[in-house]
């Protein structure tokens, strides 16, 4: 391979219960155990990502390469992992190169400066752990320090805080106009209901069951729905595209997404044309017949 092709991978040294506490998946190979120590043969684990790369469609197990930092002695790959979007949800995966804690190199720790990140899996409080670990840590080294503690799930929220606070905006926004064109609907269908009052009164008079009354008005109410929502798909289609930056897992013309929001959009509109074919169902020939 050239020197021009060589890819850059992200290094990470790292103990054998890294995976299994992140809950990456191994693929091919094994983890790192008791065997992966300083003055034995160099091993690495490799991610998806880097193993497609550098070998294709090859098994990557067994391989060998040297790492480009003036050191010959080459590093054997002995199992590959699933990807792991380090860099946020909406980047895609990168290759990353993963050595045993206590085979890392001299030019690893100068390039980290020789900090280490500890992470912790448990069922009980995180906060009440996080203390018991800070006093533990204290206790082999008062001037060690320990800073940016924080859980999972307070990484993950922080990561997606900026999408999330434009989905919320966004979120409003869409709520705003659903419940104007809802009440534009019920306001639409409501003076349907008065101008045909004589007409309700004589279907009624003539035998029409408060069934027959609510289903013809609240069919006028969906049809106006319909029509509407065939208009929005249509400019929802044509500006979906701008929407993709701001969402993760969902494509442009995501099926679901757009069968979702035509479900609400008529569970609302049969809502708002609901209280006026009640009203209409309920009028009373005589009634109607004197108003007319």
């Amino acid at each position: 391979m050239k020197p021009s092709e060589v890819p850059t991978a992200y290094y990470r040294a790292v103990t054998p219960n890294y995976f299994p506490v992140f809950g990456i998946r191994l693929l091919r190979g094994r983890q790192f155990d008791e065997r992966d120590r300083e003055g034995v043969p160099r091993v690495a684990i490799v991610n998806a990502t880097l193993a497609r790369v550098l070998w294709r469609n090859q098994d990557p197990i067994g391989k060998r390469f040297t790492l480009d930092e003036n050191v010959t002695i080459p590093i054997e790959v002995v199992g590959v992992v699933s990807d792991v979007r380090h860099f946020g949800l909406d980047s895609d995966p990168r290759p990353e190169l993963h050595v045993p804690y206590a085979q890392a190199s001299d030019s690893f720790w100068r390039w980290s400066n020789r900090s280490l990140t500890l992470a912790l899996r448990t069922s009980s409080g995180a906060s009440s752990l996080a203390l018991a670990v800070r006093a533990s840590i204290e206790s082999l080294d008062k001037d060690l320090p320990v800073y940016n503690v924080r859980t999972m799930e307070e990484v993950l929220a922080s990561s997606v805080a900026a999408r999330r606070a434009s989905m919320l905006l966004m979120g409003v926004f869409a709520a705003v106009p659903l419940v104007l064109a809802s009440v534009g609907l019920y306001g639409v269908v409501s003076y349907s209901v008065s101008q045909r009052t004589h007409e309700f009164g004589v279907r009624i008079a003539l035998g029409a069951r408060e069934a027959d009354v609510l289903r013809l008005v609240l069919e006028c109410g969906i049809k106006l729905a319909l029509a509407g929502l065939l208009l929005g798909s249509l400019a929802a289609l044509a500006l979906s595209r701008l929407l993709t930056t701001l969402v993760y897992g969902i494509s442009a013309r995501d099926p679901l997404t757009f069968a979702g929001v035509g479900a609400l959009l008529l569970l609302m509109s049969l809502l708002a044309s609901y209280l006026p074919a009640r009203r209409a169902a309920r009028i009373h020939p005589a009634t109607a017949l004197r108003d007319e």
